[in-house]
């Protein structure tokens, strides 16, 4: 009878660790949206603790680290999460947009390949692998993805931003000044940075340093 009143008693606390780990996760979510990063973290840290096999409370996790520039922890729950669930694509893209924060444009190509792999296109998949490629000064296939970004989203101001800079770079200077225009005529309060960005490309003849690259 004692086994048996235990048995109940750990089905009983099952469930409501499960519910308490996942009115955690909710808590932290709802904060992380509101821009609330680091006290969304305290939420998922218990969410993790109550029920640490849970592969999507990493990722959150990984994305509050994310938003306070933590890329190095932020990489390392994304890790935790892709270790369990190898498709994950959410995962994935923030992966590797952690490793595009951290110069690392290797991995990160190699993780938004393994995203654009697993599901249906998306225009920001193809918009950050094309920068990832323009740092590595491959211009081309940076084109090639910026071309894709439009196809998806013909409206991408940043896209056309983008392409622009990288066809700069590659010597095709009309084209880089349509898209400069298209990119302007979409959204008009982008030209003091993409004015700084053409400039530092210029000067330097290569792709803006990380920190310049959010137009």
């Amino acid at each position: 009878m004692r086994g048996v009143a235990l048995l109940v008693s750990l089905l009983a606390v099952g469930p409501a660790r499960a519910d308490q780990a996942q009115e955690a996760h909710n808590a932290g979510t709802r904060l992380l949206n509101a821009g609330q990063a680091r006290e969304a973290l305290p939420y998922f840290e218990r969410a993790i603790e109550l029920r640490p096999g849970e592969v999507s409370f990493y990722h959150r996790r990984g994305e509050a680290y994310a938003r306070l520039g933590q890329y190095e922890r932020a990489v390392a729950d994304f890790d935790q999460a892709i270790a369990s669930y190898p498709t994950y694509s959410q995962a994935l893209n923030s992966r590797a947009l952690a490793h595009l924060a951290l110069g690392r444009f290797e991995q990160a190509i190699a993780d938004f390949d393994r995203v654009l792999s697993n599901r249906i296109p998306q225009p920001e998949v193809y918009y950050n692998r094309g920068q990832a490629y323009a740092a590595l000064g491959r211009y081309e296939r940076a084109i090639a993805d910026f071309d894709q970004a439009l196809y998806f989203g013909p409206n991408s101001a940043r896209a056309y931003g983008f392409r622009g800079l990288a066809s700069l770079l590659h010597g095709q200077e009309a084209e880089a000044k349509q898209d400069f225009a298209r990119c302007l005529e979409l959204d008009n309060s982008l030209k003091p940075e993409l004015d700084r960005l053409i400039d530092e490309a210029k000067e330097n003849g290569q792709w803006p340093r990380p920190a310049a690259r959010q137009l």
